[in-house]
């Protein structure tokens, strides 16, 4: 066998480092002494130009389903085992499509066509394709400036993958500066391995902001678009923080904390006098709590709709102030009783065939009855082929609940 024709433990067959004249029909058959079977693919082709490529492709029998659309993947050599959607719901009758590419990296293509069956097998791979080198053409995303420690700046960003790096060299640019200080001149650093994604600035004052950014550059030069610029803060304290944004001590628990009203079986509206920012947390009696539920309310209101309850049960909740770093004391704790709601999904459920035109149901109460249950209601539709016929209803009454959970 070609070096080049690798057999792996899945079954399957790889054709490393393609070439024009591996295009062909290539077929597997299965064999037994009593009989065999066989599937082919046609090997997919393409003309690569620059940053696009052409991909064409030979339809191979649509198993008596007319062919509805065809769907496109790629895979590069910095992924070579991960296959992409390039396009999908490509139309029926075109055999041929322009896919873009990035620069600096090394394209292959497959084709799968789909039916109202299902999708069929992939065909096999096309020829390389092997794009130029170019700047970087975007810079990273999520830059974050943000402290862990009260006396240190972290800024972080999503590491840029390979497929985006576009030629090699690739390095990232870091800038910081105090934003309250008029004279601040830029601070840079230069990070060199492309998988790194944060960088810690020690010896900083406590929870001052910070503009930063984060560039993009290779051997080719800087990301052709500008770096977006962001205001991060160096790491709190548990102390008292007068700022721009708090003027308030997280060690305060929010005081005069009351329920307004109850909605309905979820929600209730409380209230309380501000602090900083907020977190509700809410507990059941028989839950206990260290099974809190919690909602956090931003720090500009003082009362807000809680949606978060267990219905049917007796709740707890308390509102707490924290930052970034520190949870403050808790309120004193509301207890109140929530009315009935909807009840949760059966927990579980089966049918087994019984004669030929029966079935045999078998379920269990729901997780979460919310409530006291009265019955079940049971939805059944006949299937003809690939269509589904009408939803119909079967209802049964509380005397199920009495007995075990079948029917």
């Amino acid at each position: 066998m070609d070096s080049r024709m690798v057999q792996a433990s899945d079954n399957s067959l790889t054709i490393t480092k393609t070439v024009e004249g591996d295009s062909g029909v290539y077929t597997c058959v299965a064999k037994t002494d009593l009989d065999q079977d066989e599937a082919a693919a046609t090997l997919t082709d393409v003309q690569c130009d620059g940053l696009t490529a052409l991909v064409k492709w030979q339809p191979n029998g649509d198993r008596r389903a007319p062919i509805l659309s065809y769907t496109i993947q790629f895979n590069t050599s910095f992924t070579p085992d991960k296959w992409e959607d390039a396009f999908v719901n490509v139309p029926a009758a075109d055999t041929s499509f322009q896919v873009s590419m990035t620069p600096w990296a090394n394209y292959t293509f497959r084709v799968i066509a789909r039916n109202k069956i299902g999708p069929s097998e992939p065909s096999g791979h096309s020829n390389v394709c092997e794009t130029p080198e170019d700047v970087p053409y975007k810079n990273p995303d999520n830059v974050v400036g943000k402290g862990t420690e009260k006396d240190n700046l972290v800024i972080s960003w999503t590491a840029m993958p390979m497929i985006e790096q576009n030629a090699p060299g690739f390095f990232y640019k870091v800038f910081w500066k105090r934003e309250d200080v008029p004279q601040a001149t830029w601070k840079i650093t230069e990070i060199p391995e492309w998988e790194q994604n944060s960088f810690i600035i020690p010896s900083q004052p406590t929870f001052k902001p910070y503009r930063i950014k984060v560039e993009a550059h290779n051997s080719r030069g800087q990301a052709h678009t500008t770096a977006t610029e962001y205001i991060g803060y160096s790491g709190e304290d548990e102390k008292v923080n007068q700022n721009l944004f708090c003027l308030c001590s997280t060690l305060e628990a929010p005081k005069n904390f009351n329920r307004m009203y109850v909605k309905d079986a979820r929600s209730a509206m409380f209230s309380w006098d501000p602090v900083s920012e907020e977190s509700i947390q809410t507990w059941t009696v028989d839950e206990g709590e260290e099974r809190l539920r919690e909602q956090v309310v931003k720090a500009n209101v003082t009362q807000s709709l809680v949606t978060i309850f267990r219905p049917f049960s007796r709740n707890l909740v308390r509102v707490l102030a924290f930052n970034d770093m520190y949870n403050g004391p808790p309120s004193d704790v509301i207890e109140f009783t929530t009315p009935e709601g909807t009840p949760g999904p059966v927990a579980y459920f089966d049918a087994i065939p019984l004669g030929s035109s029966g079935l045999y149901l078998i379920w269990k109460r729901p997780v979460e009855p919310n409530g006291v249950l009265t019955g079940y209601n049971i939805y059944y539709r006949e299937v003809k082929g690939t269509e589904l016929g009408e939803i119909k209803e079967r209802n049964l009454r509380s005397q199920t609940l009495e007995k075990p959970e079948q029917s």
